[in-house]
């Protein structure tokens, strides 16, 4: 893993180097007043490190035997947390401080039929665990492990991302199946109220945002090819803006080269809103309003061992 300050373009200090098997998820969090990163290998062992010095500040947890790229953090109670996956212990909350296993979430998912996508609400100031599996999102106490309202539907396939956003009205949940994004205002859906959409948006999502700007929020997404990219070329990947609400363009994809990018995050810099894509094992800035690169020249920090960062 590496910290990378995305204005320079340069290293935040050195690589993280002590995961043994490949890293699956990255989040951030809260912990004794400053920021941790926290990250998941395949293997199920979660690490908790300064993300400036490289360092290690907690002694890992080891969650699971299979990991399965879910890891949320969040502050319950006052307490920094963890939600992680695996098939062999299914969605787990940790005390993220102590490292121990506060309770199981969804419990029939010990088969790896369970949640594949987990993502966090805080609707009135109170943490809400949406998790997708089974053909819907849950949507879960954690404090408690109950569920707060009937399961939202999105037909027979599983969710394979969830995010949330605030778009004025309150939480929204959006998540997508192959080629759909579901969205929900959550107060409403509680309520037993019917979700927004589907939206059928072309290709196979593989990395799915949410970015709220002027008041529109817009899905910024990631999309596998697919026959319905006509004109584009096979064997690469597109970055899709569409707006929430009507499931329109909002402007035409952007080919991200066939870098392989698998994963999606969007920031700020200046104010304007900035999607990052992990092109080429290397980040990618670029601008969500056209789509345009930020010349950003990312290098790679030196590595102990000859080894690469992970």
């Amino acid at each position: 893993m590496q910290a990378w300050d995305l204005v320079g373009g340069h290293p935040l200090g050195p690589p993280f180097e002590k995961h043994t098997d490949p890293v699956e998820n990255v989040a951030t969090a809260m912990l004794d007043g400053r920021i941790v990163a926290v990250t998941g290998d395949r293997s199920g062992v979660v690490r908790v490190w300064d993300p400036v010095e490289g360092r290690e500040v907690r002694e890992p947890l080891q969650v699971a035997v299979h990991y399965r790229n879910n890891l949320v953090t969040f502050t319950l109670d006052g307490r920094p947390s963890v939600i992680t996956d695996g098939t062999n212990a299914g969605l787990v909350l940790h005390d993220l401080d102590t490292g121990e296993p506060v309770r199981q979430l969804l419990p029939d998912s010990r088969l790896g039929l369970g949640p594949q996508a987990v993502a966090v609400a805080e609707p009135a100031g109170r943490p809400v665990v949406i998790a997708g599996g089974s053909g819907a999102c849950h949507v879960l106490d954690p404090a408690t492990g109950d569920p707060l309202c009937d399961p939202l539907p999105v037909g027979k396939a599983d969710p394979g991302l969830v995010t949330v956003v605030d778009a004025g009205i309150g939480p929204v949940v959006v998540a997508t199946t192959y080629a759909k994004v579901w969205a929900w205002d959550l107060a409403a859906a509680c309520e037993g109220r019917e979700a927004v959409g589907p939206r059928v948006l072309p290709g196979t999502l593989t990395a799915l945002s949410v970015d709220e700007s002027k008041g529109v929020s817009s899905i910024v997404s990631e999309h596998a090819d697919h026959e319905r990219m006509a004109g584009h070329r096979l064997g690469t990947s597109y970055l899709c803006v569409t707006d929430l609400a009507e499931g329109t363009p909002v402007r035409p994809p952007v080919e991200l080269r066939g870098e392989g990018a698998t994963r999606l995050d969007l920031t700020r810099i200046a104010g304007e809103a900035v999607a990052v894509v992990d092109a080429a094992k290397k980040p990618r800035l670029l601008r969500v309003s056209d789509g345009t690169p930020i010349a950003t020249a990312f290098t790679n920090a030196p590595a102990s061992e000859g080894r690469f960062p992970r």
